[in-house]
């Protein structure tokens, strides 16, 4: 071999020193049981936060679900206050299930005339709502007004005589969509209070029964003529105050008083055509003249200007 590849063989093996190092333990941190055992341990560890990372979510979660179901809870209280009236809608509105609720089933466009059947209040929010026969609708709250309040104002504070051209419905409340009163048969004729108009520009009539009649072409305001100096009057030969028995019948429909006079509490009607009983005849104010009914309620048979009622052929004697 020459010089040359003896330089480059590797030194030969001492035996004795293979057999220290052999001999030689190897340390633990380098041991194969320690690295699986740490490996192990790390992957245990990483799961054991992992999960406890995931309860402590799902707790954290649950606390935050119950505060929120709490305040969601306290936003949905709300006060009925048994209040019926009618609105129009400002602008387009969400109808809800119910108050403070999430859950839309429609919508009124700007404009529109609702009749709100109720109304609830939530002192929170200062939220006014309104209950439609299919939901509910955001009247204001402290922002702003949603819908307004379809206000009446009284144009014309006399009283007079509707005659019904075609039968027509009478409501509870001055709305088309308020419960309906009763149905008036054509023609027919019927007192009313006053008159007044909405925002909408509407005309009603207040019947003297309480009902209300929307102004239309069903319906006409007549003046009744004058009577002439030659028609028969109610008066009789008899005194104020005495005892008659005579039958009448009902030129138009008229209101029954407690006392004769206009002032009295009023009792009930008396419906045009309708035949009475008089039992005494009363001169009142402003050159009226009273009829004593049976059951001991007065009506106006007569004033200045009009003639109400007129005998019958039939007379008790």
């Amino acid at each position: 071999m020459s010089e040359k590849n003896k330089k480059g063989t590797p030194p030969p093996i001492d035996p004795k020193r293979m057999k220290e190092i052999q001999n030689t333990p190897v340390p633990w941190y380098r041991r194969k049981e320690t690295i699986i055992g740490l490996v192990i341990a790390f992957v245990v560890l990483i799961g054991v936060i992992g999960i406890g990372s995931i309860a402590a979510t799902a707790i954290a979660k649950g606390v935050i679900t119950h505060q929120i179901e709490n305040i969601q809870k306290d936003e949905y209280e709300y006060r009925l206050l048994n209040q019926a009236s009618e609105y129009i809608v400002n602008g387009e509105q969400d109808i809800y299930l119910e108050p403070m609720s999430d859950q839309k089933i429609g919508k009124v466009k700007a404009g529109d005339i609702v009749w709100c059947e109720n109304t609830a209040y939530v002192d929170e929010t200062e939220a006014l709502w309104g209950q439609l026969a299919n939901g509910w609708i955001l009247l204001r709250d402290a922002a702003q007004t949603y819908a307004s309040e379809n206000v009446l104002t009284e144009i014309d504070p006399n009283d007079g005589t509707l005659e019904i051209i075609e039968s027509t419905i009478s409501y509870k409340d001055p709305s088309l969509s308020a419960d309906e009163a009763a149905e008036l048969v054509a023609d027919k004729k019927i007192e009313y209070d006053a008159i007044y108009e909405d925002l909408a520009n509407n005309e009603w009539y207040l019947l003297a029964n309480g009902a209300w009649v929307a102004k239309s072409d069903k319906v006409k305001a007549v003046e009744t003529d004058t009577p002439e100096k030659d028609q028969e009057k109610v008066q009789t030969e008899q005194k104020d105050g005495e005892e008659i028995s005579t039958e009448f019948k009902a030129l138009y429909t008229m209101k029954t008083r407690k006392d004769p006079n206009l002032d009295a509490e009023r009792i009930g009607t008396i419906e045009e055509n309708e035949t009475v009983m008089i039992s005494e005849l009363f001169d009142g104010e402003d050159e009226s003249v009273w009829g004593k009914l049976e059951n001991g309620n007065w009506v106006c048979m007569q004033d200045k200007d009009y003639t109400y009622f007129e005998k019958t052929d039939q007379e008790d004697k």
